[in-house]
């Protein structure tokens, strides 16, 4: 009895294992492609580095493996993955997401393994003579600010400021590092920059404002900067607004969050007119997206701009900034995935559109939200897909869910999204490819910008437009499916 339990077990796991292992000479790129389910890519990772064609690529795929375990909030099974792939070869990304990981974690003697990971990499030799310069004094100075030493993490971020302190993740590492170095004046510029783009739902930030405000004086003025910053960014977005005659919304969705988003659409029309539910890429704003609205509104389109959670006004105190995302990609990209359905129910209520005949517009980052959203939602007509940016842990996702929604696409590589054409070349091959298009643009703005940065990008655009939107559109049917095992 015990034997044929026994061999009943080894049965029912067969399939699994043999799921999980890669075939021989299959490649990593093949893997990362073909694989839809969280745990059976980390399953196969495991798997391909132990018969990896050599030792990077054994690295490698346990970078990847640790990336999943990352997006997944699972923190200590990425720094174990990332720590075993620095010691199987040297890779400087996985040196630097091992850093990245452990100053995001910030345990006791995290930052000084951080400085410690830092100095394995490999310095970079100048003129014969000179000493080797740092590779990455960025994180060097951050990891010394976490660990108790802003002076010398100023000292080696102060040449850097020019170049990183757009970044909002690093404005708020500068920020940090000033008020450290107890230099409040040059931290209140990134505090209320920053403060504006949270609208105000950063605790950490309003509490460093609050700090400065007592610290530096009445002069400084510090509540009315924080007053006139935030207006200033909502004067430029209301004067599109009232340029487009549009306005923004905030949507209550199913679990209680309130989501932010902007409605271009007409009430005088007499038939329901088509709808266009643009989900925005992280950290854009809504000036960008003015070319793209102008464009779907000239072709008859309604049209929702969603702001994803943490960018714009989708911000709340779980999520007030983008850089919330870090460390936990999976469970806020499916929340976005829940508040697209939302969304699209909430527009049809506020603004007269014909639900049969959406088109989803995913732009940079929330290619793989839209994608699914998609597949989901008996709702959309075609999607169009602006400069794809997929984590290669989610790459074999999106592609599946391209298959699954078997829409009508619009694929557009610009110039700033080149490095990714071959990933998009391979999502436009997984959507019906008679009634899809790929458009290779020289465009220099990335995402909705290139509609405003190149004259030849819009007119490809409105074609397909119409092309798509002059038959008749099948009935789709949803397939019911087991959620995807993270």
């Amino acid at each position: 009895m015990r034997f044929f339990l026994s061999l009943m077990l080894m049965l029912s796991l067969a399939p699994v294992a043999q799921a999980a292992t890669p075939a021989r000479g299959e490649s990593l790129d093949a893997v990362l492609l073909s694989t839809a389910s969280r745990d059976t890519l980390r399953a196969r990772l495991l798997a391909y580095s132990t018969h990896a064609p050599n030792e990077r690529a054994a690295a490698m795929a346990l970078y990847y493996r640790a990336m999943s375990f990352e997006r997944a909030a699972l923190q200590d099974s990425a720094i174990a993955n990332y720590r075993r792939a620095t010691r199987t070869a040297q890779v400087p990304l996985a040196t630097t997401a091992l850093v990245d990981a452990l100053l995001r974690r910030r345990r006791d003697g995290d930052a000084a393994e951080a400085i410690a990971a830092l100095g394995t990499l490999p310095a970079i030799d100048q003129e014969p003579g000179s000493a080797p310069v740092v590779v990455d004094p960025a994180r060097l100075g951050w990891a010394n600010v976490l660990a108790g030493h802003p002076k010398t993490g100023l000292d080696l971020l102060a040449p850097l400021e020019t170049r990183l302190a757009k970044d909002p993740t690093w404005a708020y590492r500068y920020a940090r590092t000033y008020v450290e170095t107890n230099n409040l004046g040059k931290a209140l510029p990134y505090l209320l920059t920053l403060n504006a783009l949270a609208r105000g739902q950063d605790h950490e930030i309003v509490t460093l404002l609050g700090r400065a405000d007592q610290l530096l004086g009445k002069n400084a003025r510090v509540r009315e900067q924080t007053m006139t910053t935030q207006q200033d960014r909502d004067d430029l977005e209301s004067e599109m607004l009232n340029r487009l005659r549009g306005r923004r919304v905030r949507l209550k969705v199913s679990d209680g969050a309130l989501i932010g988003g902007a409605i271009f659409a007409d009430s005088t029309s007499k038939r329901p007119p088509k709808a266009a539910l643009v989900l925005a890429s992280l950290g854009d704003e809504l000036t960008d997206y003015d070319s793209l609205t102008v464009a779907l509104r000239k072709s008859g389109f309604s049209v929702l701009v969603l702001d994803p959670r943490g960018s714009g006004w989708s911000v709340g105190p779980e999520f007030p900034l983008p850089d919330t995302w870090k460390g936990r990609q999976d469970a806020l990209g499916a929340r976005v995935v829940r508040d697209v359905h939302d969304a699209l129910g909430a527009f049809s209520h506020v603004a007269r559109i014909d639900t049969t005949q959406v088109l989803l517009v995913g732009v940079v980052g929330m290619v793989p939200e839209a994608l699914t959203a998609a597949a989901e939602d008996a709702r959309f007509r075609a999607v169009a897909l602006l400069d794809p940016l997929v984590s290669p842990v989610d790459r074999g996702a999106t592609i599946a869910a391209a298959k699954r929604a078997r829409l009508p696409a619009y694929v557009q590589v610009s110039v700033p999204g080149r490095s990714e054409s071959a990933f998009a070349d391979t999502l436009f091959r997984a959507c019906p490819t008679r009634t899809s298009r790929y458009a290779d643009s020289i465009a220099l703005g990335s995402g909705a910008a290139a509609f405003g940065s190149r004259p030849d990008v819009t007119p490809r655009f409105v074609r397909w437009l119409a092309e798509t939107y002059a038959t008749k559109p099948s009935k789709r049917v949803i397939p019911r499916a087991t959620p995807p095992s993270r």
